[in-house]
C-alpha cells in the first residue's frame, strides 16, 4: 500500500516513500487501528535501500512514520495469547511476551490433510494485550498446466514464440529440431513494484541459447529489453538476468508503472510434446502482487527432409 505521487520529483524532495511516509504519520495521528496502515508500513519496509532510503528527504520522513508505529502499536511489548485453527483443530497456541517480539512460529499442513467435504476455514485469534500480530498463510497447490489460466494482480504476463529466422512471424505453438526461436515476455506493471522477481520456464524440448557468449553469437541478437516507460522509470532496471538449464531469471530493484519486453532465444532440441508452465512476475518481499501467463502445450518434430 503506497501513495503515488503524479511524478517524480527531480530535486529529491518529493516522492512515492515521502509522501507514503507522510500520509501514514497523519493517519497515526486520526486513527492507528484503521486497516491500511500494517501494507503501508510493509511497503516502507521494502523500499529501503540497503541501510535506508533513496534520499534523505525519503529517509527522515520514514524514520519519523515507522517511529510513531513503533509506539502506536507498542510492537516492543507484545503481551497476549493466540491460537491457529484449522476448521476445528488447534494447529498451535502460546502467550507471546516481550521476548517473543522477534520470534517466529511455523505451522505446516500438507494438503492431504485437508477435508474435501467441507470448508477448511483458517483462523487466527489474538486475545487482548498489547503489540501486533503479523502472519502469513500460503496455500500451495498443483493443478495440470493445461488448466492454468492467466492471473493479474499488480503484474500482467504474456509470452509468445516466434521462429528467429522468419521476418514478421506469427505466433507459434510448434517447431522442428533445430529451429531457432525467439521468445518475447511482456510484463505490464500496475503501480511502482519493489525488488521483482520474473520467472520463465522454457519447453523441455528446448535449450536456451546466451547470444552474449563468445560460443554462440553467431546465432543472432542478444537478448533485449524494450518498454514504454519514461527516463525516470530506468531507476534499479534489471539488475540480473539469469540463463538456467530450464528456464530465464530477471530481477530489477525498481520498476516504474508501463509496459517491459524481454526477447531471448531458445533452441529446439528434442521431439516431443511438452507443458510449458507459466511465466511468472511478483514483488519478492509482497508475494500477493502478482501475475502469470496462461500454461501451454508446445511441440518439437523432427527435422525436415
Amino acid at each position: 500500500m503506497q501513495w503515488v505521487e503524479p511524478e517524480r520529483d527531480v530535486f529529491g524532495w518529493g516522492s512515492d516513500t515521502r509522501t507514503t511516509a507522510i500520509v501514514l504519520k497523519a493517519l497515526l495521528t486520526e486513527n492507528p487501528l484503521q486497516p491500511l496502515l500494517p501494507n503501508a508500513v510493509r511497503w516502507l519496509m521494502v523500499a529501503r535501500q540497503g541501510g535506508g532510503w533513496e534520499t534523505a528527504q525519503e529517509s527522515a520522513w520514514a524514520l519519523d512514520a515507522l517511529a510513531d508505529w513503533l509506539v502506536a502499536t507498542n510492537e516492543a511489548n507484545p503481551a497476549y495469547d493466540l491460537r491457529v485453527v484449522l476448521g476445528d483443530a488447534v494447529l498451535d497456541s502460546a502467550t507471546v511476551t516481550p521476548a517473543d517480539a522477534l520470534t517466529a512460529r511455523t505451522v505446516v499442513v500438507p494438503v492431504g490433510e485437508l477435508r474435501a467435504d467441507a470448508p477448511n476455514a483458517l483462523t487466527l485469534e489474538r486475545g487482548a494485550g498489547t503489540g501486533a500480530l503479523y502472519y502469513t498463510a500460503y496455500l500451495r497447490p498443483f493443478i495440470p498446466v493445461s488448466a492454468v489460466a492467466p492471473a493479474s494482480r499488480g503484474f500482467t504476463v504474456n509470452r509468445e514464440y516466434r521462429l528467429a529466422d522468419v521476418p514478421d512471424a506469427s505466433a507459434i505453438t510448434s517447431a522442428q529440431v533445430g529451429d531457432l526461436i525467439e521468445v518475447t515476455l511482456t510484463v505490464t506493471v500496475a503501480n511502482p513494484a519493489y525488488y521483482v522477481l520474473i520467472t520463465d520456464p522454457v519447453p523441455a524440448g528446448t535449450e536456451p541459447v546466451d547470444t552474449r557468449l563468445a560460443t554462440s553469437t553467431q546465432l543472432g541478437t542478444e537478448p533485449r529489453f524494450e518498454s514504454d516507460v519514461d527516463a525516470f522509470g530506468y531507476f534499479g532496471w534489471w539488475v540480473d538476468e539469469q540463463f538456467r538449464d530450464e528456464k530465464i531469471v530477471l530481477s530489477a530493484n525498481y520498476l516504474a508503472p508501463g509496459t517491459y519486453q524481454y526477447r531471448y532465444f531458445v533452441r529446439a532440441a528434442v521431439e516431443g510434446t511438452y507443458n510449458v508452465i507459466p511465466a511468472t512476475a511478483h514483488e519478492l518481499y509482497f508475494p500477493e502482487v502478482y501475475g502469470r501467463s496462461a500454461g501451454a502445450s508446445f511441440s518439437v518434430t523432427g527435422e525436415a527432409e
